[in-house]
This record gives structure tokens, C-alpha cells and sequence, in this order.
């Protein structure tokens, strides 16, 4: 009836607001039409785009509110957010340095100044704002850690916000001692490859926090992907016992008591990881192994029928399989596993490897033996073992210059191998060398005295 009503146009594009806040811009706009800048009504745009995150529009109504009233500091506030949304870092900048110097103990302020900073990547400058923060008595700690997250996750992502971000996390760590801040400290320490100072942080963060197991779980992980079995077996035995039936705890100790030969030991953590995660194909076949090694090869097979359930195609679990009914000559199942991984990775070495020694140990199917151990040997050239599986493959073949080239080799990369030794002399024998054969057999026993067929090769030769 009257489309110049202001007072109808405003509450209308009140009730807008709620749920059709596009209606209630329109509404706004048009009264704006009608009247020219009208401060509570370009609050309203201002807002509503600000929740419709229209920053471009929410700049040029604020900068339109700014006009009317230039003193408001929360609508500066709104501003500079809104430059920063809208990556005019350098608006935004000199905004927030002007309307600091009118305001300097505005703490809103100097975040705004330290985040403008940041997101210019300017760090060392934006990290001296925001450490004028947290040095206050009277910040709240929520505030601090908020300010140490955001660096700490930056840092992450960039190697060159390491120091700031340790700088800014010491800072709160004076006031407080909360274990989220060490863990921080110890992974950007771990980040920077500083093993020692990794340590100190964690296990400072579990003393203060002494029922996460998470701290715990984290730093037996560094320690076990750094390669340090031995002090991961140690942290993950003091967290084994304040957490026995933690499924990660027990993997990481079986696992690092494995890497360091101790089957024995490792089989208890293991099974309980196993135990509490059955269908665990990791632990599964961590267990196998260790079962393997400690000459439980019956139990071990168990085992690995469960990991092939879990997965069909798990070349390690073929792999193992196919060694262990290998050694119990039982060639027929042997060779079946060891097809049927070939079948699935044509590639992998290792299964390669393990195949071509078994066929050559027992002289069959010598070619094939060859072709397969010559890709392993092509993928890693200065792997002893693989080496001698080609010589021994040669020495079957009757090709004894062959072998004793690649057994050499091997014997360079691991001179400690009673097993290298022995074939070596057994091909020296092949060559009519009896001497030289007899010589490196006596060494072979010396290193491994269980070696009873070498004993009797040094008695009688070789039939």
C-alpha cells in the first residue's frame, strides 16, 4: 500500500533475518534507497553479511559505517577481520597500526596486528605480537594455548615457523607446565631431528599427565620409526605397565623387542596385541614371526592361515609360509605358495629370492631360479643374501666362475656368514681347490660350531 513506509520496510526485514537473511539484505537496501546512509540500518547490512560470509560486501559497509562514526573501534575491529578474510593484508595492516596507536593496550588489537602478520608471512614480526600476549599474567591459559596451537600447527606445515613456534610455546610453558605444551615442544623437537630434547619434552608431558597413554603410544612411535629398538622397548615397558591391555602399547614393545632378536621376549606383547585385536593383520604377522624365530613353526602357521583370511593376497604372510614348509621339506605346499605370491606380486624380491633358493637348494627348475634371483639381484645389487642365491643358483647349474664371482661379492658385503663360508667352499671344492674348501669350511664352523655338515665335509669332502 506504501512502498515508502520505512518503518514497515525496517520491521519486515526484521522478521527476514532469521531464516530468509537474503530478503532482509534486500529490505534493508531499499530503505537505504529511500533515506541515504543510515547508521542502524547499515549495521544490519554490515551484520548480515558478515554472517552470510559476503566479506566483500561487509567491507564496503563498514567502510560506509566508518564514515558516520570514524571513532568506533569495534567497527574497525570488523574491518581489519574483513581485510584479512579478503587477503588485503596491507589494508588491513595499516589499519590496525593506526588505530593501535589510539588504542595500544587493546589486546584484540594486537592479535589482530600479530594474525595480519602471520598471514603475511612475515613470522618472526607476527610472533612478537602475539608473545605481547601471552606474557601477560592476566591472559587466560585457553587464550594462550590457543595462540601455541596455531603456531605449533603452522610449523607443521613450514620448517621456517619451527623457531617462532617454539619460541611463542616456551613463553607459555614458564606459566603453566601443561603437558599439551611439552608434547608440542617434543614433536617440533622430533621435527628438527633434536632426539635428546624429543625425549626430555615427552617424557616431561607424561609426567605431568601420567594416565594419557596417548604421550606414551606417541613417543614410542618416534623412537621406533627413528630406529632406537632399544630405548622404545624401554619407554613402552614402563607404559605396559600402567596400561597392560593397551592393544598399541604391547605392538610397539613386541615390535621393537623383535627388531632387536628378542623373539622370546616379544612373543608375550605381541600375543596380548593378537588377543585384543584379532583381526589385526600387523600384529598378526609380527606374532608369526616371532613364533617363527623362537622354532614355533606349527603355532606360526596358525597364525598365518588367520592373516591370509584377513588378507588373501598378503605376500608377507605367502611369503612366510612358503619359507617355513620349506624347511620342513614339504616342497609341494612350498612351491604352491610361493606360485601363488609370485602370481599376485611378480616384483617383490624377497619372495623372488626365498623361491629361487629353494628350487636351487634342490636343483630343479634351475632357469626359472636363475631369472628370478637376477631380478633381485638387478633391484639391490649389494644385498649378500640375494648374491649368494645367484652363485649357489650357478654352482647347481655347474657353473662354478659363475658362482664363485657372485659368492665373493656377497662375502664382501658379510664377511661374518658361516653360510656364505660354506658354499663358497663347497664351489672352491667343485674347482678341485680342496684346500682353499677345507680352509673356508673350518672357518664356517668356527663361526657357527651347530654347522654338523660342514664337520663332516671338512672329514670326508663332498660326495
Amino acid at each position: 500500500m506504501d512502498s515508502t513506509d520505512i518503518n514497515a520496510q525496517f520491521n519486515l526485514a526484521q522478521l527476514y533475518e532469521k531464516d530468509q537473511p537474503l530478503k532482509a539484505l534486500e529490505s534493508y537496501k531499499k530503505i537505504l534507497r529511500l533515506t541515504g546512509p543510515e547508521w542502524n540500518v547499515l549495521l544490519k547490512i554490515a551484520s548480515l553479511n558478515e554472517r552470510l560470509g559476503q566479506v566483500d560486501e561487509t567491507i564496503t559497509t563498514v567502510e560506509e559505517l566508518l564514515e558516520l562514526n570514524p571513532s568506533n573501534l569495534e567497527l574497525q575491529k570488523l574491518l581489519i577481520e574483513s581485510y584479512v578474510k579478503n587477503e588485503k593484508y596491507d589494508k588491513a595492516l595499516d589499519l590496525v597500526n593506526d588505530t593501535i596507536e589510539i588504542f595500544p593496550e587493546d589486546l584484540d588489537l594486537i592479535e589482530l596486528k600479530g594474525n595480519t602478520l602471520v598471514k603475511m608471512k612475515k613470522w618472526e614480526q607476527g610472533a612478537a605480537e602475539y608473545k605481547k600476549i601471552i606474557e601477560r599474567e592476566t591472559i587466560p591459559f585457553k587464550t594462550k594455548i590457543r595462540i601455541g596451537t596455531a603456531f605449533y600447527g603452522e610449523a607443521l606445515k613450514d620448517s621456517i615457523v619451527v623457531p617462532y613456534a617454539k619460541n611463542i610455546l616456551k613463553v607459555i610453558d614458564k606459566d603453566s607446565s601443561d603437558w599439551q605444551i611439552n608434547a608440542y615442544l617434543g614433536e617440533l623437537a622430533n621435527k628438527e631431528k633434536d632426539d635428546s630434547l624429543t625425549l626430555y619434552y615427552f617424557k616431561k608431558a607424561i609426567d605431568l599427565a601420567k594416565l594419557n597413554s596417548d604421550l606414551r603410544i606417541r613417543l614410542g612411535q618416534i623412537l621406533f620409526e627413528k630406529g632406537d629398538y632399544t630405548n622404545a622397548a624401554i619407554e613402552m615397558e614402563k607404559a605396559v605397565k600402567k596400561f597392560p591391555r593397551n592393544y598399541v602399547i604391547n605392538l610397539i614393545l613386541g615390535l621393537s623387542l623383535a627388531q632387536n632378536s628378542d623373539h622370546k621376549g616379544a612373543l608375550e606383547y605381541l600375543k596380548t596385541a593378537v588377543e585384543l585385536n584379532p583381526n589385526d593383520l600387523n600384529s598378526t604377522l609380527a606374532y608369526s614371526f616371532s613364533l617363527n624365530q623362537t622354532k614355533q613353526d606349527d603355532k606360526a602357521l596358525v597364525y598365518l592361515e588367520r592373516a591370509l583370511r584377513i588378507d588373501p593376497n598378503n605376500i608377507q604372510a605367502l611369503g612366510m609360509m612358503g619359507l617355513i614348509y620349506d624347511s620342513k621339506k614339504m616342497f609341494d605346499k612350498s612351491d604352491s605358495l610361493y606360485n601363488r605370491a609370485v602370481a599376485i606380486d611378480s616384483t617383490d624380491i624377497l619372495i623372488l629370492n626365498n623361491f629361487a633358493y629353494s628350487l636351487a637348494e634342490r636343483g630343479v627348475q634351475l632357469e626359472r631360479a636363475l631369472k628370478m634371483v637376477q631380478t633381485a639381484v638387478d633391484k639391490e645389487p649389494e644385498n649378500s643374501s640375494y648374491l649368494d642365491t645367484i652363485g649357489w643358483v650357478y654352482y647347481q647349474m655347474g657353473k662354478y666362475d659363475s658362482a664363485k664371482k657372485y659368492i665373493d661379492k656377497a662375502i664382501e658385503f658379510d664377511n661374518n656368514n658361516a653360510t656364505l663360508l660354506d658354499h663358497l667352499g663347497d664351489v672352491y671344492y667343485r674347482m678341485n681347490d680342496k684346500q682353499n674348501a677345507k680352509k673356508l669350511w673350518q672357518k664356517a664352523v668356527e663361526m657357527d660350531s651347530t654347522l654338523t655338515n660342514v664337520k663332516l665335509k671338512i672329514e670326508k669332502g663332498l660326495d
